[in-house]
Protein backbone atom coordinates (compact mmCIF):
# COMPACT_ATOMS: atom_id res chain seq x y z
CA UNK A 1 0.00 0.00 0.00
CA UNK A 2 2.77 2.54 0.78
CA UNK A 3 4.50 1.75 -2.58
CA UNK A 4 1.02 2.06 -4.68
CA UNK A 5 0.46 5.74 -3.02
CA UNK A 6 4.08 6.84 -4.60
CA UNK A 7 4.63 5.25 -7.88
CA UNK A 8 2.99 7.25 -11.05
CA UNK A 9 0.96 4.24 -11.91
CA UNK A 10 -0.10 2.17 -9.73
CA UNK A 11 -1.25 -1.48 -10.11
CA UNK A 12 -4.08 -0.88 -7.61
CA UNK A 13 -4.84 2.91 -7.30
CA UNK A 14 -6.02 3.65 -3.72
CA UNK A 15 -9.06 5.61 -4.62
CA UNK A 16 -10.72 2.82 -5.95
CA UNK A 17 -10.61 0.38 -2.61
CA UNK A 18 -11.00 3.46 -0.27
CA UNK A 19 -14.27 5.25 -2.01
CA UNK A 20 -17.39 3.97 1.03
CA UNK A 21 -19.43 1.85 -1.33
CA UNK A 22 -17.02 0.72 -3.40
CA UNK A 23 -14.93 -0.86 -0.60
CA UNK A 24 -18.36 -2.22 1.11
CA UNK A 25 -18.65 -4.30 -1.57
CA UNK A 26 -14.92 -5.18 -1.99
CA UNK A 27 -15.38 -6.71 1.31
CA UNK A 28 -18.41 -7.95 1.04
CA UNK A 29 -17.10 -9.84 -1.78
CA UNK A 30 -14.45 -11.27 0.12
CA UNK A 31 -16.42 -12.56 2.29
CA UNK A 32 -18.78 -14.56 -0.87
CA UNK A 33 -15.60 -15.83 -1.48
CA UNK A 34 -14.85 -17.36 1.40
CA UNK A 35 -18.38 -19.17 2.15
CA UNK A 36 -18.31 -20.58 -1.77
CA UNK A 37 -14.59 -21.67 -1.53
CA UNK A 38 -13.66 -21.89 1.95
CA UNK A 39 -17.12 -23.75 3.33
CA UNK A 40 -18.92 -25.21 0.83
CA UNK A 41 -16.96 -27.98 0.12
CA UNK A 42 -18.13 -29.35 3.20
CA UNK A 43 -21.39 -30.54 2.10
CA UNK A 44 -19.50 -32.52 -0.70
CA UNK A 45 -17.27 -33.98 2.12
CA UNK A 46 -20.55 -35.08 4.51
CA UNK A 47 -22.63 -36.42 1.27
CA UNK A 48 -19.69 -38.68 0.34
CA UNK A 49 -18.11 -39.81 3.49
CA UNK A 50 -20.95 -39.57 6.03
CA UNK A 51 -24.04 -40.30 4.03
CA UNK A 52 -22.11 -42.37 1.08
CA UNK A 53 -22.94 -41.05 -1.59
CA UNK A 54 -21.02 -41.43 -5.27
CA UNK A 55 -19.27 -38.59 -6.83
CA UNK A 56 -21.52 -38.13 -9.34
CA UNK A 57 -24.39 -38.01 -7.28
CA UNK A 58 -22.94 -35.67 -4.41
CA UNK A 59 -22.20 -33.62 -7.52
CA UNK A 60 -26.30 -33.61 -8.24
CA UNK A 61 -27.00 -32.82 -4.83
CA UNK A 62 -25.23 -29.72 -4.89
CA UNK A 63 -26.87 -28.78 -7.86
CA UNK A 64 -29.56 -27.13 -6.16
CA UNK A 65 -28.33 -24.33 -4.96
CA UNK A 66 -26.71 -23.19 -8.56
CA UNK A 67 -30.46 -23.78 -9.70
CA UNK A 68 -32.07 -21.09 -7.45
CA UNK A 69 -29.29 -19.11 -8.48
CA UNK A 70 -30.08 -19.47 -12.18
CA UNK A 71 -33.79 -19.11 -11.80
CA UNK A 72 -33.76 -15.88 -9.77
CA UNK A 73 -31.21 -13.76 -11.30
CA UNK A 74 -33.78 -12.56 -13.96
CA UNK A 75 -35.83 -11.52 -11.28
CA UNK A 76 -33.56 -9.92 -8.78
CA UNK A 77 -31.69 -7.78 -12.02
CA UNK A 78 -35.51 -6.65 -12.15
CA UNK A 79 -35.39 -6.14 -8.58
CA UNK A 80 -32.21 -4.25 -8.69
CA UNK A 81 -33.57 -1.78 -11.46
CA UNK A 82 -36.86 -0.93 -9.72
CA UNK A 83 -35.43 -0.63 -5.90
CA UNK A 84 -31.21 -0.07 -6.34
CA UNK A 85 -28.30 -2.68 -4.75
CA UNK A 86 -28.88 -1.82 -1.25
CA UNK A 87 -32.10 -4.12 -0.31
CA UNK A 88 -30.59 -6.48 -1.58
CA UNK A 89 -26.87 -6.10 -0.44
CA UNK A 90 -28.34 -6.46 3.07
CA UNK A 91 -30.95 -9.16 2.50
CA UNK A 92 -29.12 -11.70 0.27
CA UNK A 93 -26.47 -12.49 3.59
CA UNK A 94 -29.46 -12.94 5.79
CA UNK A 95 -31.36 -15.46 3.68
CA UNK A 96 -27.91 -17.45 3.06
CA UNK A 97 -27.20 -17.42 6.40
CA UNK A 98 -30.26 -18.63 7.05
CA UNK A 99 -29.19 -21.69 4.92
CA UNK A 100 -26.11 -21.88 6.65
CA UNK A 101 -27.69 -22.12 10.17
CA UNK A 102 -30.00 -24.67 8.91
CA UNK A 103 -27.17 -26.57 7.54
CA UNK A 104 -25.87 -25.88 11.03
CA UNK A 105 -28.04 -28.75 12.44
CA UNK A 106 -27.02 -31.83 10.21
CA UNK A 107 -26.60 -35.13 12.03
CA UNK A 108 -24.82 -38.34 11.21
CA UNK A 109 -28.34 -40.13 9.94
CA UNK A 110 -29.67 -37.21 8.72
CA UNK A 111 -31.03 -37.50 5.24
CA UNK A 112 -30.51 -34.97 2.15
CA UNK A 113 -34.43 -34.14 1.93
CA UNK A 114 -34.90 -33.18 5.08
CA UNK A 115 -31.16 -31.90 6.55
CA UNK A 116 -29.72 -30.62 3.12
CA UNK A 117 -31.86 -29.41 0.66
CA UNK A 118 -34.26 -26.74 2.80
CA UNK A 119 -30.88 -25.35 3.40
CA UNK A 120 -29.50 -25.30 -0.30
CA UNK A 121 -32.72 -23.06 -1.11
CA UNK A 122 -32.57 -20.32 1.18
CA UNK A 123 -28.42 -20.22 0.26
CA UNK A 124 -29.37 -20.20 -3.46
CA UNK A 125 -31.91 -17.05 -3.02
CA UNK A 126 -29.24 -15.07 -0.79
CA UNK A 127 -26.05 -15.52 -3.27
CA UNK A 128 -28.27 -15.05 -6.18
CA UNK A 129 -29.60 -11.90 -4.49
CA UNK A 130 -26.06 -10.60 -3.99
CA UNK A 131 -24.45 -11.78 -7.20
CA UNK A 132 -26.08 -9.55 -9.38
CA UNK A 133 -25.84 -6.09 -7.35
CA UNK A 134 -21.70 -6.71 -6.32
CA UNK A 135 -20.37 -6.05 -10.24
CA UNK A 136 -22.38 -2.46 -10.34
CA UNK A 137 -21.32 -1.48 -6.79
CA UNK A 138 -17.24 -2.50 -7.73
CA UNK A 139 -17.90 0.30 -10.15
CA UNK A 140 -19.40 3.11 -8.65
CA UNK A 141 -18.23 6.37 -8.51
CA UNK A 142 -14.83 5.09 -10.53
CA UNK A 143 -13.45 6.91 -13.16
CA UNK A 144 -13.62 5.53 -16.72
CA UNK A 145 -9.73 4.62 -16.79
CA UNK A 146 -10.07 3.09 -13.49
CA UNK A 147 -13.03 0.58 -14.63
CA UNK A 148 -11.33 -2.36 -15.70
CA UNK A 149 -9.10 -2.25 -12.59
CA UNK A 150 -11.91 -1.91 -10.20
CA UNK A 151 -13.69 -4.74 -11.71
CA UNK A 152 -10.61 -6.92 -11.57
CA UNK A 153 -10.54 -5.77 -7.89
CA UNK A 154 -13.96 -7.64 -6.81
CA UNK A 155 -13.06 -10.83 -8.69
CA UNK A 156 -9.70 -10.70 -6.91
CA UNK A 157 -10.67 -9.99 -3.63
CA UNK A 158 -13.29 -13.55 -3.99
CA UNK A 159 -10.46 -15.74 -4.60
CA UNK A 160 -8.28 -13.98 -1.44
CA UNK A 161 -11.51 -13.70 0.53
CA UNK A 162 -12.21 -17.92 -0.81
CA UNK A 163 -8.37 -18.52 0.40
CA UNK A 164 -8.75 -17.18 3.88
CA UNK A 165 -11.63 -18.48 4.51
CA UNK A 166 -10.53 -22.20 3.62
CA UNK A 167 -7.87 -21.66 6.26
CA UNK A 168 -9.82 -20.57 9.05
CA UNK A 169 -12.71 -23.17 8.39
CA UNK A 170 -10.48 -25.81 7.70
CA UNK A 171 -8.91 -24.88 11.55
CA UNK A 172 -12.84 -24.71 12.85
CA UNK A 173 -13.40 -27.93 11.31
CA UNK A 174 -10.24 -29.87 12.45
CA UNK A 175 -10.37 -27.93 15.66
CA UNK A 176 -14.40 -29.67 16.27
CA UNK A 177 -13.27 -32.73 15.07
CA UNK A 178 -10.56 -33.40 17.42
CA UNK A 179 -12.60 -32.28 20.36
CA UNK A 180 -15.65 -34.74 19.48
CA UNK A 181 -13.11 -37.75 18.76
CA UNK A 182 -11.70 -36.61 22.20
CA UNK A 183 -14.81 -37.01 24.27
CA UNK A 184 -15.35 -40.17 22.61
CA UNK A 185 -17.62 -39.58 19.64
CA UNK A 186 -17.59 -42.33 16.61
CA UNK A 187 -15.34 -41.14 13.64
CA UNK A 188 -19.15 -39.84 11.25
CA UNK A 189 -20.40 -37.96 14.49
CA UNK A 190 -17.34 -36.15 14.67
CA UNK A 191 -16.88 -35.47 11.30
CA UNK A 192 -20.36 -34.29 11.04
CA UNK A 193 -19.87 -31.88 14.06
CA UNK A 194 -17.19 -30.85 12.29
CA UNK A 195 -19.34 -29.65 9.31
CA UNK A 196 -22.08 -28.60 11.63
CA UNK A 197 -19.65 -26.16 13.16
CA UNK A 198 -18.22 -24.76 10.11
CA UNK A 199 -21.92 -23.87 8.53
CA UNK A 200 -22.52 -21.98 11.97
CA UNK A 201 -19.42 -19.97 11.70
CA UNK A 202 -19.95 -19.52 7.75
CA UNK A 203 -23.51 -17.88 8.89
CA UNK A 204 -22.04 -15.55 11.30
CA UNK A 205 -19.76 -14.22 8.40
CA UNK A 206 -22.73 -13.78 7.28
CA UNK A 207 -24.31 -11.96 8.91
CA UNK A 208 -21.60 -9.85 9.17
CA UNK A 209 -21.59 -9.49 5.33
CA UNK A 210 -25.12 -8.38 5.65
CA UNK A 211 -23.76 -5.66 8.64
CA UNK A 212 -21.05 -4.03 6.61
CA UNK A 213 -23.82 -3.46 3.63
CA UNK A 214 -26.01 -1.83 6.08
CA UNK A 215 -23.21 0.61 7.17
CA UNK A 216 -21.54 0.93 3.80
CA UNK A 217 -24.31 1.19 1.14
CA UNK A 218 -25.55 4.30 1.57
CA UNK A 219 -26.79 6.72 -0.81
CA UNK A 220 -29.93 6.98 -3.66
CA UNK A 221 -30.71 4.17 -6.18
CA UNK A 222 -28.76 7.07 -8.23
CA UNK A 223 -25.93 7.16 -6.04
CA UNK A 224 -25.60 3.49 -6.11
CA UNK A 225 -25.73 2.48 -9.71
CA UNK A 226 -22.85 3.15 -12.12
CA UNK A 227 -23.65 5.83 -14.07
CA UNK A 228 -21.04 7.81 -17.03
CA UNK A 229 -21.64 10.44 -19.13
CA UNK A 230 -20.74 10.28 -22.67
CA UNK A 231 -17.68 12.87 -22.11
CA UNK A 232 -16.33 11.20 -19.26
CA UNK A 233 -16.46 7.84 -21.78
CA UNK A 234 -14.88 9.81 -24.80
CA UNK A 235 -12.05 11.61 -22.50
CA UNK A 236 -11.19 7.78 -21.44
Amino acid sequence: MWIEQRVAEPLLPLRVILHGVRGGAFLVQSIVGAIMIGSMLYPTFHFQIVMGMSPLISGLANVATTAVVLVLVPFVTKVLNTYGPRPLMIAGPLFSAAGLFYLGGISADGGYVVDILPALVPLGIGLAMLFVPLQNLALIGVEPQDAGVASATVNSTFHIGGSIGLAIFTVIYAGSVDRAIEKGASELDAFTGGYSATFIASGIVMLIASAISFGLMRGTQEDLMPAWSEEDLSAY
